[in-house]
């Protein structure tokens, strides 16, 4: 994963971490990610934009956010 697109997926999920350190596994900074994305998925698809195959890749994960949805409202609720 590159530092630019660590940047890129922060920003789309509102996220204020420290990425300009030098020798960060940028795994630890980003673990649990796709949790800032719910319940709806709202603002995934930027971590999937660089990738070839992207599309294919948020295609796979929108039906958990589809069926985790209401779950998560009550929960944030």
């Amino acid at each position: 994963m590159t530092i630019e697109y660590a940047h890129r997926i922060a920003e789309a999920a509102g996220l204020n971490i420290d990425l300009d350190c030098e020798g960060i596994d940028l795994q630890d900074k980003l673990y649990g990610l796709f949790q800032y994305f719910m319940p709806d998925g709202v603002g995934a698809r930027a971590v999937f934009t660089p990738p070839q195959n992207g599309s294919e890749l948020q295609a796979s994960i929108m039906p958990i956010y589809a069926g985790t949805a209401q779950q998560t409202r009550e929960a944030f609720d």
